[in-house]
């Protein structure tokens, strides 16, 4: 059963690329994956039980959840936002052209 909701911005080549590489991570069917209609948003990871997260933290959440070596990636989610979310936003700005 999928726990967890990512919401990415399917229009972006970058996020769709994304999305297919975490599909082929996530060998324990832990997440669904739900297209963006808003502009500005890139990424919401809505996490069972618990309060969506957006940009760098919900980035950095999802690879926690997959567990194996992406959890060390991920131990970055326990960081405070205003240390993470620049990060994401500068890569976020530039996606069009990084994909």
């Amino acid at each position: 059963m999928r726990r967890h909701v990512i919401y990415f911005d399917g229009e972006c080549s970058l996020c769709n690329r994304t999305v297919c590489f975490l599909q082929r991570q996530d060998k324990k069917h832990l997440f669904r994956y739900e297209p963006l209609g808003e502009q500005g948003e890139t990424l919401i990871f809505l996490e069972e039980g618990k309060k969506p997260l957006r940009y760098g933290k919900g980035a950095l959440r999802i690879f926690w959840h997959l567990g194996g070596l992406w959890r060390l990636l991920g131990i970055f989610s326990f960081l405070p936002a205003f240390i993470v979310d620049p990060i994401y936003r500068l890569i976020a700005r530039n996606r069009h052209f990084l994909s």
